[in-house]
This record gives C-alpha cells, sequence and structure tokens, in this order.
C-alpha cells in the first residue's frame, strides 16, 4: 500500500508500464518476441519521459534497449553495476527500499517500473498504477507477469482498443 506523504514533501507516484501478450508473457531470450509496435514504443515514450525509468538488468541489457533511455533517469537493479555503465543510478539489495530512496531523490517525478517481471513481483505493494498494453496474440515467452496478483490487487479503470494493442491503466484497489 502507498504510505501517506510526510508533512513538507511531495508526493510522487509509482506507476508500473509494461506490454504482454494474452496470456501475460513479456518477454523471451531477454527480448520482447513480438514484432514491434510503433504505437505501443510512442505509448511507453509519452508516460514516461522526464521521469524515472526502475528496471532489472535483463531488461537493461535487452539489446532493442536504448542505453540509457533518453530523457529519463535510468535505474537498474543490479548486483553488477560495472554491466550497466550508462546506468543514473542503481539498486542492489531491498528493492522497494531502493526505489524509495530514488522517489525522495527525484521527488516530484513519477516512478515508473518497467520490468522484468521479478521486479514488478517485488514492487506489488508500492506500486499504484499499472498501465499495461495488452498485444493481441499468444507469443513464445519464458517471463510472464504475475497476472493473478494484479487482478487481484488493482481494478482495470480505462482502456482504449486499438488493432495493434489494447491500452488499460489498472488503479490498486482500495
Amino acid at each position: 500500500m502507498a504510505t501517506e506523504p510526510v508533512e513538507g514533501t511531495v508526493k510522487t507516484m509509482i506507476k508500473a508500464i509494461l506490454a504482454c501478450d494474452a496470456n501475460g508473457g513479456v518477454g523471451n531470450k531477454g527480448t520482447l518476441p513480438w514484432p514491434h509496435v510503433k504505437r505501443d514504443f510512442q505509448w511507453f515514450k509519452e508516460n514516461t519521459v522526464g521521469h524515472i525509468v526502475v528496471m532489472g538488468s535483463t531488461t537493461y541489457l535487452d539489446p532493442d534497449m536504448p542505453k540509457p533511455m533518453p530523457k529519463r533517469k535510468n535505474v537498474v537493479v543490479t548486483t553488477k553495476p560495472e554491466t550497466c555503465p550508462q546506468a543514473d543510478e542503481f539498486i542492489s539489495g531491498d528493492v522497494v527500499q531502493g526505489i524509495r530512496a530514488v522517489e525522495q531523490k527525484y521527488a516530484g517525478l513519477i516512478t515508473w517500473v518497467i520490468g522484468g517481471p521479478n521486479i514488478i513481483e517485488q514492487t506489488l505493494g508500492i506500486i499504484d498504477e499499472f498501465y499495461i498494453s495488452r498485444i493481441p496474440g499468444e507469443f513464445e515467452c519464458d517471463v510472464h507477469l504475475p497476472m493473478k496478483k494484479i487482478e487481484g490487487l488493482f481494478e482495470r479503470t480505462w482502456s482504449e482498443e486499438y488493432d495493434d494493442v489494447t491500452f488499460e491503466i489498472w488503479k490498486k484497489r482500495k
């Protein structure tokens, strides 16, 4: 559950933004399993530019991921910071505590957790909203979102459907 702001501080939000297939699949062998969906990349960019993106090292090291992601504070969860030299910040150890420290350091910016699923699972308790891009179809995936947990903790409050993607916003249940 999100904590209430301390008097005199700016309350920021922690959100997650990911794309998945019909089965909650998000990746295969360290990269996206579906063809490039321009509309989804634009949605991701529009939401995250100017803010903080937190990701695991597998997400950061995806060969299709720009390093660092431009016009964002790049934060990588890793025990080997030397593998991600262009990142702005690193988190090792307690992911929630690390995200809270980054959130305080960059007060006023939205902290976007962008993956992978292990990082999502560890941060479900502090995420306020999920922005999910549903890519139609089923793809060969070796990593999946914990959709049953997400659907239990969050409720879909908005969606917009296109031929190549459906955008959804899920807010934490009260």
